[in-house]
């Protein structure tokens, strides 16, 4: 896992939203509480967000970044919920050779 660009540097200065996800109320954050939500996000594998959503951005931004596969639940109850998927080792190990071996179509946006 590797913490997006935007997000290093001064823990101090505030980040703001690139895109908001539909239904949220995003906020700034700071780049220390982002690196933190990002990497308890890859500890636990999942997050819990409120339904404002304010911090969703962040977990989403860090999940496209590192081209993880994700499944995002919104909570009837109020709230959103983003899983990592766990990739079956036969897969991972495909799509790791699969990237060696055709560089060139890894669908980088960036």
């Amino acid at each position: 896992m590797k913490i997006p660009p935007k997000f290093e540097g001064d823990g101090r200065t505030k980040v703001i939203y690139s895109t908001a996800p539909i239904g949220t109320d995003s906020r700034a954050v700071t780049k220390a509480q982002a690196r933190m939500l990002i990497h308890m996000l890859y500890d636990k594998g999942s997050s819990n967000h409120s339904a404002a959503g304010n911090t969703l951005w962040v977990s989403l931004e860090a999940l496209h970044y590192n081209r993880t596969p994700y499944i995002l639940h919104y909570v009837p109850s109020g709230g959103w919920r983003v899983e990592i998927v766990k990739m079956p080792d036969e897969v991972a190990t495909y799509v790791a050779n699969m990237e060696r071996a055709y560089p060139h179509i890894k669908g980088e946006a960036e």
